[in-house]
């Protein structure tokens, strides 16, 4: 019928507060009554006016209230998966080096959430859902060199800014944005206003999983630390040592299958472990304009680069145990 299909209308937040307050002096005025008992005719008005007021009740339908949890999980399971890469531009090095400088640049908690307590299994649940939707969006975004702001520390990127960022560059669905936003917003309900429905945790958790599976299928490279601290020389015969504050980063960029694409090695000013994983980033003005080259394992003499920008990409936390999604752990380190 046309009425169905005209949907529900939304309630805006003063809406919602006057709906609760009106059901609650309708408790309190049936309580008050010497005639009439305490049912449950007074539990569902007070019960309606605690979910008006704190759980953010976006609409009222034909069927009657309808939760933003319920409107959010249809549309992650109706996102769509983008069929982009999220492969990293071209290293800017020898040839590409003038383009790239002249072109534009491109479970956390904040203090205030914080519990004061030990979470309940099931708000630890949620908590581990929603940061490692958080970690992904990090993951898919720096292997691709699109990580904005550059420069944050891992705890600092927030999960809503990097899904936004995400869609910017055509890497995930729009339709994703808001329902993260209703699970952050029932995490904020759990940990500020002490609200513990079991029921609408869980959901919040299945639904910031069901987020984080849509980020995981987006295809993308990883960079990998071989060597680090690689000594560099200015001539191919290496006799002279090259006279820049840099050394050589071997990387190896993989694809997610675990294939190497290719190794090769950049300047660098930081160390980096061994086996480490590594964001995309680079310091265009701090280029080395001189050839360089490096010895191999065999001894012989490699061609590093003509010129080359400064590579500040960032490892990866260990906790975040990227090596684990390839069938080897150890792949590129052979």
């Amino acid at each position: 019928m046309a009425g169905d299909k005209a949907g529900p209308f939304k309630l805006t937040k003063s809406v919602r507060v006057v709906i609760a307050m009106a059901c609650g002096a309708l408790a309190v005025a049936h309580f008050q009554s010497p005639t009439l008992p305490i049912d449950a005719v007074f539990l569902g008005l007070l019960g309606a006016g605690v979910a008006f007021l704190y759980y953010n009740v976006l609409k009222i339908g034909p069927g009657g209230v309808e939760a933003q949890l319920a409107e959010a999980e249809r549309e992650v399971e109706g996102a769509p998966v983008t069929q982009e890469v999220a492969v990293p531009p071209p290293a800017p090095v020898d040839e590409r080096l003038d383009a790239a400088i002249a072109a534009p640049a491109a479970p956390q908690l904040p203090s205030s959430l914080r519990p004061a307590v030990p979470p309940s299994p099931a708000v630890e649940a949620l908590l581990t859902a929603i940061e490692a939707v958080r970690i992904e969006a990090i993951v898919v975004l720096g292997n691709a060199g699109r990580l904005v702001p550059a420069g944050l520390d891992w705890i600092d990127y927030d999960p809503v800014g990097l899904l936004h960022a995400l869609v910017n560059a055509g890497l995930a669905s729009s339709t994703l944005v808001a329902p993260l936003g209703t699970v952050l917003m029932v995490r904020e309900d759990v940990l500020v206003r002490g609200l513990m429905q079991v029921e609408v945790i869980h959901r919040a958790t299945a639904l910031a999983n069901e987020i984080c599976e849509k980020l995981r299928a987006i295809k993308r490279n990883y960079h990998r630390v071989i060597e680090d601290s690689l000594g560099l020389y200015e001539d191919q015969a290496m006799t002279a040592q090259l006279k820049q504050p840099v050394h050589g980063l071997m990387l190896a960029e993989l694809d997610d299958d675990g294939t190497v694409l290719h190794r090769q090695v950049f300047p660098s000013e930081t160390s980096i472990t061994r086996g480490f994983f590594v964001s995309w980033e680079w310091d265009l003005k701090r280029v080395i304009r001189q050839p360089a080259w490096y010895r191999d394992p065999k001894g012989t003499a490699n061609h590093a680069w003509s010129a080359a920008a400064t590579f500040i990409g960032r490892a990866y936390p260990y906790a975040w145990h990227l090596e684990q999604r390839f069938a080897n752990p150890n792949v590129g380190l052979e």
